[in-house]
């Protein structure tokens, strides 16, 4: 029980770079033995950065497994995540992957199948879960300080359009064939958050979706979302754009408010202000309190403990297909202009094609999805 997890990393692209080698480099209960990547460059960044040797760093996630790993970080596109899993599975490796699970509900069920098959841990890095703003709001929800919880509001408003990597292709999250969308995919984030903060599954989506300002792309950079939970409502509003962040939650008897810096979309930025009003007044709260974020640590060491106690990592793979299926959905509606129920049907065609499966749908032709050509459409 005291010796190191050994750890593989299969992706070296930015998110590994700044996020996961650095924190696994320090954590208790784990360590990195082997890298994996087909890109020369960003392979030998990484490894410069752990020290590894040339014996642990890998072209191809094969040699990586067959070198021994206990757990895998999985960060390559999701598109090609499916073989990797599977490869897992086969190994006895257990699998934490970056969001989201992949482009495709159909292929995520057929993923989390052999994970459970081979009785491995599958988890999923919705690290989000870990900024103290969203724990001190769903700790006050708990506790009853606003009364029935009724709506929640996640404005992303102001994203920044950061490329991937250089080396790789940097605008591979705006082709929605590789990335299965454009920029609710990849702050799928809110989603999840959505779920988190009203301790519930999301029942149905109706979305607006369009193209403002990336003309000439197929995803889209621009989404009005609203999520339906059996007992209240959330809205997701996201935009590669100049527009204002923050968290608003609303209960029968109170109100909770966090915003950044600015106004600026977190939790990038600093937090300016976090406010509970309810019947007793105003009290405001600092649950950063200066202190570095250490969510990645945190996620990891959840992980290592749930591989070691044989239970569920805070955020197992089944709330990502989840989180999946609330995007594609979103999509689903803004092309169809109707509400979309959850979860979607196994022989939906988005569940078994993702956005390539909303061609065959009754779409809604003077929509701004099909207007703007978003998807392909």
């Amino acid at each position: 029980m005291n010796t190191p997890l050994k750890v593989g990393l299969i992706g070296c692209g930015n998110i590994t770079f700044n996020d996961h080698a650095p924190t696994l480099c320090g954590l208790d209960g784990a360590r990195v033995t082997a890298i994996a990547d087909p890109t020369e460059a960003r392979r030998k960044k990484v490894q410069a950065l752990l020290g590894l040797p040339d014996a642990a760093c890998f072209a191809d996630h094969r040699a990586l497994l067959a070198a021994g790993v206990d757990y895998a970080v999985l960060t390559v596109p999701q598109k090609i995540r499916r073989p990797i899993v599977e490869a897992c599975a086969r190994a006895g490796v257990h699998v934490i992957s970056e969001k989201p699970i992949a482009t495709v509900p159909a292929e995520a069920r057929a993923m989390i199948d052999a994970m459970r098959a081979a009785n491995l841990r599958y988890g999923m890095v919705h690290n989000y879960l870990y900024y103290p703003e969203y724990e001190l709001a769903r700790k006050l929800i708990a506790e009853g300080a606003i009364g029935r919880l009724r709506h929640v509001t996640l404005n992303f408003l102001g994203m920044p359009d950061s490329p991937g990597a250089s080396e790789y292709r940097p605008q591979w999250r705006h082709d929605p064939a590789e990335a299965g969308g454009g920029i609710l995919m990849d702050m799928v984030h809110a989603v999840y958050l959505a779920e988190f903060l009203m301790a519930a599954p999301i029942r149905a989506v109706s979305a607006v979706v369009d193209n403002l300002d990336h003309a000439g792309e197929a995803v889209e950079d621009f989404t009005l979302v609203n999520y339906y939970f059996d007992d209240g409502y959330a809205t997701v509003n996201m935009w590669w754009g100049g527009g204002p962040g923050g968290l608003e939650i609303s209960g029968a008897e109170g109100r909770i408010m966090a915003f950044y810096q600015n106004y600026d979309t977190g939790p990038f930025t600093r937090l300016e202000s976090f406010t509970l009003v309810n019947r007793r007044g105003r009290q405001t709260f600092d649950p950063r309190g200066g202190r570095p974020m250490d969510n990645f640590a945190r996620l990891h060491a959840d992980f290592v403990e749930a591989i070691r106690a044989g239970r569920e990592p805070i955020a197992p793979a089944e709330a990502g297909l989840r989180s999946l299926e609330a995007v594609l959905a979103a999509y689903a509606s803004a092309a169809t202009g109707r509400a979309i129920p959850l979860p979607l049907s196994p022989d939906d065609p988005v569940h078994q094609r993702g956005v390539r499966g909303l061609r065959e749908l009754d779409l809604w032709k003077s929509g701004p999805v099909v207007k703007h050509g978003v998807f392909g459409l």
